[in-house]
């Protein structure tokens, strides 16, 4: 009789929709303060940055004015730092995730001591 009931019961779904906003974030650091390796090399352990906002992000290094020549070595790559001090070091038009090694290579021992800030701008909304 189960058998009779089960077989003439129409199968339901429930259907349930959920919206929401998801904050943007995005960060980028190095794992340490420059450390002179030598006269004219600089370590800063490693660059780790994130991005959840799908339409990209930059990375802007803001270094001392005046380095001329200066190069920021992030993993394979040889970036060229600004002479005026601010350089855009990633350039990405989508969201994601990395971890490279980092340094600053310079042409020349440097003056003062070589102080870097970073700064993260999300190409898209901000939520």
């Amino acid at each position: 009789m189960a058998a009779l009931a089960l077989a003439g019961a129409e199968a339901q779904a429930t259907t349930v929709t959920m919206t929401g906003v998801v904050h943007t974030v995005c960060e980028a650091s190095f794992t340490m303060e420059p450390v002179a390796i030598d006269a004219r090399r600089y370590d800063l352990g490693q660059l780790k940055r994130s991005c959840n906002d799908g339409a990209g992000y930059r990375i802007v290094i803001h270094t001392p004015a005046g380095l001329s020549g200066a190069v920021l070595v992030l993993g394979t790559k040889q970036i060229a730092l600004s002479d005026n001090g601010t350089t855009v070091v990633v350039d990405s038009d989508t969201d994601g995730r990395a971890v490279e090694p980092a340094r600053i290579v310079l042409t020349a021992p440097a003056a003062q001591p070589l102080t870097v800030r970073l700064e993260t701008i999300a190409k898209g909304p901000i939520y």
